[in-house]
């Protein structure tokens, strides 16, 4: 009787168990189907994100869009009898490469005269998409107050074919702002300096132009320059010469401003210190100032 007590409570667990044991698995399926769901959800979501892509991809590609924008279109003379100078920047904001274009520059002077003053050597074609091109070019006819209209023709390449698209400018011939740059001689050390912006449609850059003139007897072992603060300069200038700079020998760089400086007014003036040393071991440091140019300057 004994044994028979002991084995009814035996018996009466072995149920529990495979109820517990049939719980487990069922929970651990669950479990199961829920990550495996989860990760068919993410697989998704990552197929459905690449699949925007190629279609948006495809979408470009079997319809690209074309555009050109036109900016900074300025004309400038020096003086009333110098030749007038025509300043451009071209972005292609499409997709489509500009592969070809003409430019053609009209002048509506006065008593009603029209003239067709480019001769069309310049040119910044091609442009590829988000790419940049800049025109700095005479023109051969045009006085201060006539009128400038400028057309350009530009094909873009697709898939198909070509597409020829027109775009139009207006500007009215102004004077020119440039400022002449002269060569200051401060202890024996001639310098001759500027700074030039070079205009994109997004942002300018400038370059810093610095050249240095040995006026001492003793000769320059090394150049080193600086616009702006001495302890953050915006462009630090180093002239490369051998082996040494004698009397009355030049030397110069052009190194550009650091990224997102500026922006600058036309006739601003900005710091520049200069230090030389020369080959009997002594330095000298001089001070002046670079102005700010506009960016046809170089060819005035």
């Amino acid at each position: 009787m004994a044994l028979r007590a002991a084995e009814v409570p035996g018996q009466g667990r072995g149920p529990a168990k495979s109820l517990d044991r049939r719980s487990a698995i069922i929970a651990v399926l669950v479990i199961s189907v829920i990550a495996l769901g989860s990760v068919a959800v993410y697989q998704q979501s990552q197929l459905s994100a690449l699949s925007r892509t190629i279609s948006q991809q495809s979408s470009e590609l079997a319809h690209p869009s074309t555009g050109l924008v036109l900016s900074n279109f300025t004309v400038t003379k020096a003086n009333a009898t110098a030749e007038p100078i025509m300043f451009l920047v071209a972005r292609n904001n499409g997709t489509a490469p500009a592969s070809t274009g003409s430019l053609l520059v009209i002048v509506y002077g006065k008593n009603n005269s029209i003239q067709s003053c480019y001769d069309g050597i310049e040119s910044f074609f091609p442009l590829y998409s988000n790419e940049s091109g800049i025109i700095i070019s005479p023109l051969k006819c045009g006085d201060i107050g006539d009128a400038v209209g400028l057309t350009v023709q530009t094909d873009f390449l697709e898939s198909g074919g070509s597409v020829t698209k027109v775009f139009t400018a207006r500007t009215t011939i102004g004077l020119s702002q440039v400022i002449p740059v002269s060569t200051v001689v401060v202890k024996e050390v001639g310098v001759r300096t500027f700074v030039l912006p070079q205009v994109f449609p997004t942002e300018n850059r400038y370059t810093w132009y610095l050249t240095i003139i040995n006026e001492a007897p003793t000769p320059i072992t090394s150049v080193h320059a600086t616009l702006g603060p001495v302890d953050k300069p915006l462009a630090t200038a180093f002239c490369i010469f051998r082996p040494v700079l004698v009397q009355g020998a030049s030397c110069t760089d052009d190194p550009q401003t650091t990224r997102g400086t500026g922006p600058f007014a036309t006739g601003q003036l900005l710091s520049v210190v200069v230090s030389v040393k020369y080959s009997n071991g002594t330095i000298s440091n001089v001070s002046t100032t670079a102005v700010v140019e506009p960016p046809y300057a170089l060819v005035q």
